[in-house]
């Protein structure tokens, strides 16, 4: 799930609109999840800005920084000259985010051209705010890069194949949240184990064709 999606003016660092796109407590960003993206933010731009000054092509700027609890995406629309950012969950499908913040930002360079240009000269920052209902329907309502395990076999086939041994407890706890509907950050939280350990569990059940992954 993207938790917010975020449009900074690269020539000035400041925040031309932020749309959350989910109101469960349970899922709010955390605060290290914040100052990670304003850390990388002030890179990137440093990085546009020196780029500009020697002449480089800046048109295909991504950054991408993963964590245990986030993932940062961050997409340059050269001709706006806007980041678009997005951060969400960890096992979130980065290319397909990377896709959807191109689309965004092309969108928000053919409605605003003109607004970009009031605001560099007046910091009007209110003439974006309808662009927000644009970010809900593009992204899906944040559910863009969403992923989730389905199980593949009966839940009597899984009980048997623990008890062959064919998978230990840990993957038959994971393989058992795999309803289609969970993401593999919620089954981790469920199980209160990692990201990492639930993605590498999947993998063994995916290879061994117990679950899907998508």
């Amino acid at each position: 799930m993207i938790y917010s999606i975020i449009l900074v003016d690269a020539d000035s660092g400041i925040l031309l609109l932020e749309k959350k796109l989910t109101i469960q407590k349970s899922n709010e960003v955390s605060p290290d999840a914040l100052a990670n993206f304003f850390g990388e933010l002030n890179t990137v731009i440093d990085d546009i800005q020196k780029s500009m000054k020697k002449g480089r092509d800046i048109g295909n700027i991504t950054r991408v920084v993963s964590s245990e609890n986030s993932s940062i995406i961050m997409h340059y629309q050269p001709n706006a000259r806007v980041l678009v950012c997005a951060i969400a969950d960890p096992d979130d499908d980065v290319e397909k985010i990377t896709q959807n913040l191109r689309m965004i930002g092309k969108r928000f360079w053919l409605k605003h051209r003109t607004d970009l240009e009031i605001f560099r000269k007046e910091n009007m920052r209110d003439i974006f705010n309808s662009f927000a209902v644009d970010i809900e329907t593009i992204s899906l309502g944040g559910k863009i890069g969403e992923r989730f395990p389905k199980l593949l076999i009966a839940e009597a086939a899984l009980e048997r194949i623990k008890m062959m041994g064919i998978i230990n407890l840990g993957e038959y706890n994971v393989a058992n949240l795999c309803d289609g509907k969970t993401s593999v950050f919620k089954i981790a939280k469920s199980l209160n184990i990692s990201s990492n350990e639930a993605k590498k569990l999947l993998n063994k059940l995916e290879e061994l064709d117990v679950v899907k992954l998508p």
